[in-house]
């Protein structure tokens, strides 16, 4: 009461700000003047804005719950990165972001953000996750590392611990790529001598984001490492970056040095084998088999021992033995020769010849120069033949590695007297001691007539007592 306008009467009102230490935006009130009774009424401004800002020193901090996290490829396909609140409480939203230090996001994605809401308080633990998507790609590749970094949108809000994560992806073990030997089979021959042998190693499925080495592994067939030959092998490196689709092939050269032994021997081998070895597996061909081919060059050389064999004609019924000499050369393999008997033939068989008799003789595997074989042959059936031929022949599959040094022996009929003495056929079985013994009793005879004369002084007639004792002795 008493005052007026005249005199700037003025009343206050205290209004009191009460400090929460509550994280909390700027806030606002408005304080409005009404009239108390309807005598007084409001002529000016009958409201007034207050403004409030939030107090520098309210603050709330945070911490990752983690600072490493190990996960496998392919076993996981997410994992959650949580962030605590470790001290004050929250009167508005704050939003905090989880940063990813890499730019190529190829293995795994990272939710952009979380939200703590109104009326979160470190005394409630309060807690918000990140959500980290594992990405598969089923590329060979190495174990990744990651940074991953918490931001604080807010200035009112701080880190009291961790602030970065780091995550480790380790590759899945079911990621891998297959090979497979561009060739199943190379051939070379024993004189090459050194030779460089281009191999070639696909890559049938599968991508590499790192180089991987690829082990071969030599391993004797036939052929004997050390006597046969020897090789030069290094390690295939598969770079980064190859894949089924592109680069997907990659050569190396092996050196093999040939060792030409000089001996008769078959096709020798010796295979290279891919070794399967995690994250490169074997696919259709994993081994390649190099076969050594026999040098032409190499031969034995066999003869007959004996080139002249003399046979009573009375011995026929006998079996003959007959030698055949490894002339020269050394056998690591089997070789056959054949024996044939052929009736009075000296010379090689022709086409159309009848052969009385065939026989096949083999030297093996391990005989050298001088070795001989014996062989039994029944030649019966060359009776009432004057010779007969012995011809040696290789058998067709071995004719390009048999030399012959004597290809023919004579077989000689003759007819032997009690003596020994050879006579002609023609003499048909007469012995010596019978024509002697005829000639003796011939001489006898010619004596006693000669004598019977002498003493009747007769002359010798030739023509009745000779001739009379001449028929009985033939």
């Amino acid at each position: 009461s008493g005052q007026s306008q005249y005199n700037q009467s003025t009343s206050c009102v205290s209004m009191f700000i009460l400090n929460d230490t509550i994280l909390e935006d700027t806030e606002f009130f408005i304080l409005e003047l009404t009239p108390a009774n309807r005598t007084s009424y409001l002529q000016l401004r009958n409201d007034a804005n207050i403004t409030v800002y939030e107090d520098q020193n309210d603050r709330v901090e945070f911490s990752l719950t983690k600072n490493a996290f190990v996960v496998t490829e392919g076993s996981e396909n997410e994992i959650s990165v949580c962030v605590l609140l470790t001290a004050g409480n929250l009167a508005k939203p704050v939003k905090l972001v989880l940063q990813s230090q890499s730019q190529f996001l190829t293995d795994y994605s990272v939710e952009e953000s979380v939200t703590f809401q109104p009326g979160s308080s470190s005394s409630l633990n309060a807690t918000q996750c990140f959500v980290v998507h594992i990405i598969n790609d089923e590329i060979v590749e190495n174990t990744e590392q990651f940074l991953l970094r918490l931001n604080l949108e807010s200035r009112y809000c701080t880190v009291s611990g961790e602030s970065e994560m780091n995550l480790t992806i380790i590759e899945d073990p079911a990621d891998v790529v297959i090979l497979s030997l561009q060739s199943s089979s190379y051939f070379i021959r024993e004189a090459s001598g050194t030779l460089s042998l281009e191999m070639c190693i696909v890559i049938q499925k599968g991508s590499l984001e790192r180089d991987v080495s690829i082990t071969m592994v030599v391993t004797n067939g036939t052929a004997t490492y050390g006597a046969d030959y020897t090789l030069k092998l290094t390690d295939v490196t598969l770079t980064s970056g190859q894949n089924q689709s592109y680069k997907n092939e990659q050569c190396t050269s092996v050196t093999i040095y040939v060792l030409n032994d000089r001996i008769l021997e078959y096709n020798e081998s010796f295979s290279l084998s891919l070794v399967s070895a995690h994250p490169a597996i074997a696919g259709a061909i994993n081994k390649t088999t190099v076969v050594i081919m026999e040098d032409p060059s190499d031969y034995v050389e066999m003869g007959f021992v004996q080139l002249l064999y003399e046979v009573n004609q009375d011995q026929l019924s006998v079996p003959l033995l007959i030698d055949i000499k490894m002339v020269s050369g050394n056998l690591q393999r089997n070789v056959s020769l054949t024996i044939s008997l052929v009736s009075n033939v000296t010379t090689s068989i022709a086409f159309g010849t009848s052969i009385l008799l065939l026989t096949n003789t083999t030297f093996t595997y391990g005989e050298t120069s001088g070795a001989v074989h014996h062989e039994i042959l029944n030649i019966s059936s060359i009776s009432g033949a004057e010779f007969a031929s012995l011809v040696l022949q290789p058998i067709p599959k071995d004719r390009d590695v048999i030399r012959i040094a004597n290809t023919q022996a004579i077989i000689k009929i003759t007819v032997h007297s009690a003596f020994g003495t050879s006579l002609p056929g023609i003499i048909g079985g007469t012995s010596l001691l019978f024509i002697l013994i005829c000639a003796v009793l011939l001489m006898l005879a010619t004596l006693t007539i000669f004598y019977k004369n002498k003493k009747a002084n007769k002359p010798m007639p030739i023509s009745e007592g000779m001739l009379e004792h001449i028929p009985a002795c033939i």
